[in-house]
């Protein structure tokens, strides 16, 4: 499957999934939508049966999380949210890699400064997505926008810092998290 975010001309934005056939030739085979009060953006990540689309809901970042059933068809299953409420773009960017999600908010603070942060997700085995941790910058500035981009491989996290000033005006950063299973915190 393959997944792509849309707008139709009333700006409902919507979740198109495609399908290779055995030709090869890749066809529509749903399209997801929200319910009113709810909107995607445009971070989408997806890992076998498992998608997940970032979003907006009353003015806070929310994460649709989707699963493919056996016949191929995608339902939601969960949305999540995080711990402080997703204010600063919650789910603008996102990563996702088996059983754990990395979500960015770029503008997460409580001061309005774009400072940013990400969280750490992981399926429980109930199959439900719960948060581990929340990730910052070793040292946050006003406006770094960490977590601009993410990137999840394996036990190593990714994460970027497009206002980062470190080494320059806008010079940008990036920041490596490894995970420790058992230190606290773990990453």
């Amino acid at each position: 499957s393959a997944l792509f975010i849309d707008a139709d001309n009333n700006r409902t934005r919507y979740v198109y999934v495609y399908s290779r056939n055995e030709a090869g030739e890749w066809l529509l085979q749903q399209k997801l939508s929200t319910v009113d009060g709810e909107s995607f953006n445009s971070a989408i990540s997806m890992y076998g049966d498992t998608a997940m689309v970032g979003g907006l809901k009353a003015g806070s970042g929310i994460v649709f999380v989707y699963n493919k059933d056996d016949s191929g068809f995608w339902s939601l299953t969960e949305k999540l949210i995080a711990s402080d409420n997703g204010y600063g773009g919650f789910g603008y960017s996102i990563s996702l890699q088996e059983n754990r999600a990395l979500i960015g908010a770029y503008g997460a603070d409580d001061e309005g400064k774009h400072i940013g942060q990400a969280y750490i997700f992981e399926r429980d085995e109930d199959g439900l997505w719960v948060e581990q941790q929340i990730l910052t910058a070793t040292t946050p500035q006003f406006y770094d926008q960490f977590a601009t981009k993410v990137s999840l491989s394996g036990d190593t996290v990714l994460i970027s810092a497009a206002g980062d000033t470190t080494n320059g005006n806008w010079a940008g950063a990036a920041y490596v998290f490894q995970y420790h299973q058992n230190v606290d915190p773990f990453w």
